[in-house]
Parts: structure tokens; C-alpha cells; sequence
């Protein structure tokens, strides 16, 4: 065998043991040899590969491409797992307001209300109870909501750092027969919103309510007519 060809073999060799140690597999070369053929016979975990000492360069060539393809592979991994640690660190300071789409961008100007944990509370449960209004329509895409009754209220402390509340308001479906409730929003304990009567026959609408950089938000629902006076809380966001 010739230099040439031994030092392209070496190549080949070295290139193959790499791209094993860079990625922690556990295969091993365990011989290499001459057969009559002229073939260089590598037996890599117990499988035999030939290789033909005139074709040594092409082969280097199909590895060194696989081992870019895999460099590139390792490096989008790379950027997902950064991505994902991003949005693991954005879900827990800012709560379910943080999952957005993947085709959207993140907007910290937009905070969910119940990333925060209320001052004061009545029956005050979120995330809990079916998404199912009194016409079948099912938020399944909402991020947070509220099922609430007559006389639940949730008091949040916001310090002043939003100027609007955002947020939609449609019938439960447990919402009595001939039932009806308001959702009244008080900023610094001043009334700044009621909703529209809502009944099994309205429809989910939405709503946003200035509060004025407000320290202290309420959310109350209060019951006009009946019993069971359900109303469905969506998607509650603060916005600077």
C-alpha cells in the first residue's frame, strides 16, 4: 500500500472515530484489514463495511458531508432547546400569558391577570369547570379562564403598571333556564365597567376596559335573574 493511500485511509479512519466521539456513541472499530480484494474491510459494531482503496476519496467525501449534516442537525436541536428554555422561563414569570403560538412573537406588554395571585377572592377558582357555553361553542384555544357564579369576585394588586384590561365573557353551559348576570370591573374600588346583560342566548363577546394605571382590579359577577347565574371569564389580560 502506498503512502497516499495509507494517509487517505488514516483520514477516513480518524473522520469515522470523530464523528462517534463527538455524538457519545457507543460503536467501536473493532479491525480493519486487507482482503484479497483490495478492499479495506472496517467492522464497526459488528457490522462489516467495505471500502475500495481507489474510490478512499469519495468515501471521505460522503462522510465529511454526513458529519456537516449532523453538525447542522445539533446545531437547529441546539436553537429549539433554547427556544423552549426560553418559553419555560417566560411561562414562569408571566404565567399562561406566555404560551403563545409559535407563529407569533411574545409581547410583554400583554400579561395574563391570573399570572398574579389575587388580594382578595371569592369563590375565585381559575382553569377549572368545562369550556363549553350555553350554545356548544367550546374555547379550547383559550390560555386562562373563569367559571364564575352570583357574588364571585377576584381582587388583584397590579401597582399601577397597566393602563387596559382585556378580556371575553360568554354564558356557561351550566348557566340556569332563564338566568341572567353582569361582570362589573372596579379600578382602585371605582366602578369603570358593567357588561351587557348576559343570558344563554348571548353570544361570547369582547371586551376592554380602561383602568386608568389602576393599583388595585376587582372582577366581580353579579346575578340579575335565576339561579345559576354562570358566566365564563376568558383570556383576562392586562396591557400597559
Amino acid at each position: 500500500m502506498n503512502k497516499k493511500v495509507t494517509t487517505v485511509i488514516g483520514w477516513v479512519i480518524t473522520l469515522v472515530a470523530a464523528i462517534i466521539g463527538t455524538f457519545e456513541a457507543t460503536k467501536n472499530i473493532y479491525s480493519i484489514e486487507m482482503n484479497p480484494s483490495q478492499n479495506i474491510t472496517v467492522n464497526i459494531d459488528g457490522k462489516e463495511v467495505d471500502i475500495n482503496k481507489d474510490n478512499a476519496q469519495d468515501v471521505y467525501d460522503e462522510i465529511e458531508n454526513d458529519k456537516n449534516s449532523l453538525s447542522s442537525q445539533v446545531e437547529t436541536l441546539e436553537e429549539k432547546n433554547q427556544d423552549l428554555n426560553s418559553e419555560l422561563a417566560r411561562y414562569k414569570e408571566y404565567g399562561t400569558s406566555a404560551l403563545v403560538s409559535k407563529n407569533k412573537s411574545f409581547d410583554s406588554n400583554r400579561i395574563s391577570l391570573l399570572a398574579f395571585e389575587p388580594v382578595n377572592q371569592h369563590n375565585w377558582n381559575p382553569n377549572e369547570g368545562t369550556l363549553k357555553d350555553s350554545l356548544g361553542n367550546i374555547y379550547t384555544v383559550s390560555l386562562d379562564y373563569l367559571v364564575l357564579d352570583n357574588g364571585n369576585y377576584g381582587e388583584y394588586y397590579t401597582n399601577g403598571q397597566f393602563s387596559k384590561l382585556q378580556f371575553r365573557l360568554a354564558p356557561h353551559e351550566t348557566m340556569g333556564q332563564d338566568s341572567s348576570a353582569v361582570i362589573k370591573v372596579f379600578a382602585n374600588d371605582l366602578l369603570v365597567f358593567t357588561s351587557d346583560e348576559i343570558t344563554r342566548k348571548s353570544e361570547a363577546e369582547t371586551y376592554t376596559v380602561d383602568i386608568n394605571n389602576a393599583k388595585f382590579i376587582k372582577i366581580v359577577c353579579e346575578g340579575i335573574n335565576g339561579w345559576d347565574n354562570n358566566v365564563m371569564l376568558l383570556d383576562s389580560t392586562l396591557i400597559k
